[in-house]
């Protein structure tokens, strides 16, 4: 669904079918051995989780598995973080019902779900998580520091 990808990720340059186009142009000049794709997919409860979804993301993975010689696909479960409170984890069961709608639909593919690790500190998934002051927050405290004839420090 090329709005919410936008709406998910609005640097996405490439529409959902253009990405395709290029990864299937990617694998095809390589000797068969070398055609592995692995992709991974991001969940989020209520945005991208439901059986649907998984039928869209099998549709996209088919035609690269009639190329590629194997195609993994990683699902991921969202870590939530401050920036984004209304970002939460899907269920277990919403996990496992993704995960075998795409197998139902393209059982040529290999589907895991990633455990997770580091939710406690928000650095699950690699997505590690720092807090930073707002720009004008930032200012504000360093002309503060000037005005006082001190360094600032962010």
């Amino acid at each position: 669904d090329d709005a919410l990808r936008k709406q998910l990720v609005p640097s996405a340059k490439y529409t959902v079918d253009e990405l395709r186009a290029g990864l299937l142009d990617a694998l095809k000049p390589r000797p068969a051995r070398q055609r592995t794709l692995m992709l991974a997919a991001t969940l989020i409860a209520g945005v991208n989780d439901s059986p649907e979804d998984a039928r869209r993301l099998a549709a996209f993975v088919s035609p690269i598995v009639d190329v590629a010689q194997k195609v993994n696909v990683d699902l991921i479960p969202v870590n939530p973080t401050d920036h984004a409170p209304d970002f939460l984890r899907p269920s277990d069961d919403a996990l496992e019902l993704f995960r075998d709608a795409i197998r139902e639909v393209e059982p040529r593919v290999h589907v895991a779900l990633r455990v997770t690790r580091g939710d406690d500190k928000t650095a699950a998934c690699g997505q590690l998580h720092i807090q930073r002051k707002s720009l004008s927050e930032a200012r504000a405290v360093a002309a503060a520091a000037v005005d006082a004839g001190e360094t600032p420090r962010l």
